[in-house]
Protein backbone atom coordinates (compact mmCIF):
# COMPACT_ATOMS: atom_id res chain seq x y z
CA UNK A 1 0.00 0.00 0.00
CA UNK A 2 2.78 2.07 1.21
CA UNK A 3 4.64 1.83 -2.73
CA UNK A 4 0.97 2.47 -4.00
CA UNK A 5 0.74 5.86 -2.49
CA UNK A 6 4.45 6.74 -3.07
CA UNK A 7 4.05 6.11 -6.77
CA UNK A 8 0.66 8.19 -6.93
CA UNK A 9 2.12 11.37 -4.40
CA UNK A 10 5.78 11.55 -7.16
CA UNK A 11 3.77 13.16 -10.04
CA UNK A 12 1.55 15.58 -7.58
CA UNK A 13 4.60 16.65 -5.90
CA UNK A 14 6.41 17.33 -9.18
CA UNK A 15 3.88 19.60 -10.67
CA UNK A 16 3.21 21.24 -7.67
CA UNK A 17 6.85 21.89 -7.75
CA UNK A 18 6.97 23.13 -11.23
CA UNK A 19 3.59 25.58 -10.44
CA UNK A 20 5.61 27.10 -7.02
CA UNK A 21 9.24 27.02 -9.10
CA UNK A 22 6.91 28.81 -12.26
CA UNK A 23 5.59 31.68 -9.91
CA UNK A 24 8.57 32.73 -8.49
CA UNK A 25 10.77 33.60 -11.85
CA UNK A 26 8.65 36.26 -13.87
CA UNK A 27 11.09 36.64 -16.99
CA UNK A 28 8.96 39.60 -17.86
CA UNK A 29 9.47 41.87 -14.18
CA UNK A 30 12.33 44.17 -14.77
CA UNK A 31 15.41 44.55 -12.69
CA UNK A 32 14.13 46.62 -9.98
CA UNK A 33 17.24 46.92 -8.46
CA UNK A 34 18.28 50.41 -10.90
CA UNK A 35 16.54 53.04 -9.53
CA UNK A 36 14.62 55.55 -11.68
CA UNK A 37 14.51 58.48 -9.11
CA UNK A 38 15.31 59.02 -5.74
CA UNK A 39 13.68 60.73 -2.79
CA UNK A 40 15.46 62.39 0.11
CA UNK A 41 13.87 62.46 4.21
CA UNK A 42 15.23 63.27 7.08
CA UNK A 43 16.30 60.17 9.28
CA UNK A 44 15.87 61.47 12.69
CA UNK A 45 12.36 62.49 11.94
CA UNK A 46 11.12 60.89 8.92
CA UNK A 47 10.11 63.83 7.40
CA UNK A 48 10.85 64.12 3.31
CA UNK A 49 13.47 67.09 1.66
CA UNK A 50 12.84 66.47 -1.33
CA UNK A 51 11.95 68.28 -4.03
CA UNK A 52 12.61 71.77 -2.19
CA UNK A 53 15.31 70.68 0.11
CA UNK A 54 16.24 73.25 2.64
CA UNK A 55 18.55 72.37 5.78
CA UNK A 56 19.85 73.57 8.96
CA UNK A 57 23.31 75.99 8.33
CA UNK A 58 25.34 74.93 11.15
CA UNK A 59 23.76 71.71 11.91
CA UNK A 60 23.92 68.30 11.16
CA UNK A 61 21.16 66.38 9.41
CA UNK A 62 21.20 62.84 8.62
CA UNK A 63 19.49 62.47 5.51
CA UNK A 64 18.13 59.07 4.47
CA UNK A 65 17.67 58.44 0.93
CA UNK A 66 15.38 56.17 -1.36
CA UNK A 67 15.81 54.64 -4.72
CA UNK A 68 12.61 54.54 -6.60
CA UNK A 69 11.72 52.04 -9.45
CA UNK A 70 9.97 53.53 -12.67
CA UNK A 71 6.45 52.10 -11.02
CA UNK A 72 7.31 55.21 -8.22
CA UNK A 73 7.46 51.94 -5.82
CA UNK A 74 10.65 52.35 -3.07
CA UNK A 75 13.39 49.31 -3.53
CA UNK A 76 14.06 47.65 -0.58
CA UNK A 77 16.74 45.11 0.26
CA UNK A 78 19.44 46.66 -1.81
CA UNK A 79 20.91 48.34 1.02
CA UNK A 80 23.97 45.70 1.46
CA UNK A 81 24.76 45.41 -1.63
CA UNK A 82 24.91 49.44 -3.06
CA UNK A 83 25.83 52.90 -2.15
CA UNK A 84 24.68 56.21 -1.98
CA UNK A 85 26.76 59.56 -2.50
CA UNK A 86 25.59 63.40 -2.04
CA UNK A 87 27.40 66.00 -3.84
CA UNK A 88 26.82 69.60 -3.61
CA UNK A 89 27.87 72.48 -5.43
CA UNK A 90 29.32 74.60 -4.45
CA UNK A 91 31.54 72.12 -2.28
CA UNK A 92 32.33 74.18 0.36
CA UNK A 93 28.19 74.63 0.54
CA UNK A 94 27.94 71.45 3.04
CA UNK A 95 30.48 68.29 4.35
CA UNK A 96 29.23 64.60 4.12
CA UNK A 97 29.77 61.74 6.35
CA UNK A 98 28.98 58.36 5.65
CA UNK A 99 26.65 56.67 8.47
CA UNK A 100 28.69 53.15 9.31
CA UNK A 101 26.05 50.48 8.32
CA UNK A 102 23.46 52.54 6.39
CA UNK A 103 24.93 52.81 3.09
CA UNK A 104 21.18 54.74 2.56
CA UNK A 105 22.22 57.44 5.19
CA UNK A 106 24.68 60.56 4.98
CA UNK A 107 25.46 63.19 8.25
CA UNK A 108 25.24 66.50 6.03
CA UNK A 109 26.53 69.20 7.84
CA UNK A 110 25.89 72.53 6.24
CA UNK A 111 28.51 75.23 6.78
CA UNK A 112 26.86 77.94 4.17
CA UNK A 113 24.78 80.93 6.04
CA UNK A 114 20.88 80.84 5.80
CA UNK A 115 19.57 81.56 2.63
CA UNK A 116 22.21 80.07 0.69
CA UNK A 117 22.00 78.05 -1.92
CA UNK A 118 23.85 75.16 -3.77
CA UNK A 119 22.90 72.05 -6.42
CA UNK A 120 23.24 68.67 -4.88
CA UNK A 121 23.30 65.27 -7.09
CA UNK A 122 22.79 62.26 -5.58
CA UNK A 123 24.99 59.29 -6.72
CA UNK A 124 24.26 55.45 -6.90
CA UNK A 125 26.23 52.26 -7.35
CA UNK A 126 27.58 49.05 -6.05
CA UNK A 127 30.78 50.59 -4.43
CA UNK A 128 31.35 53.48 -1.61
CA UNK A 129 32.10 55.74 -4.70
CA UNK A 130 28.58 55.14 -5.93
CA UNK A 131 29.40 56.97 -9.22
CA UNK A 132 27.17 54.64 -11.53
CA UNK A 133 23.88 56.79 -11.83
CA UNK A 134 22.93 59.96 -10.34
CA UNK A 135 20.26 61.98 -9.62
CA UNK A 136 19.11 65.45 -9.68
CA UNK A 137 20.69 68.15 -9.28
CA UNK A 138 18.11 69.53 -6.54
CA UNK A 139 18.32 72.82 -5.23
CA UNK A 140 19.26 73.09 -1.38
CA UNK A 141 18.56 76.20 0.86
CA UNK A 142 20.41 76.78 3.80
CA UNK A 143 17.68 78.04 6.46
CA UNK A 144 18.26 79.37 10.06
CA UNK A 145 19.89 76.70 12.82
CA UNK A 146 16.89 77.68 14.76
CA UNK A 147 14.05 76.88 11.72
CA UNK A 148 12.66 73.62 11.36
CA UNK A 149 13.19 74.58 7.79
CA UNK A 150 11.98 71.26 5.63
CA UNK A 151 9.19 70.90 3.16
CA UNK A 152 6.30 69.16 4.84
CA UNK A 153 7.01 69.43 8.36
CA UNK A 154 5.61 72.58 9.31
Amino acid sequence: MHSHLRGALIPVLAITTVIVLGACKDETAPETHHPESVRLFDATTGAELTPNVQLPSSATTRVRVRFHAADGDSISGIEADHYTALTFNPPAFATVAAVVGHNFQIDVTVAAAPAATAQLTVGYGHDANADELSSGPFTVTATASGMIGRVGSR
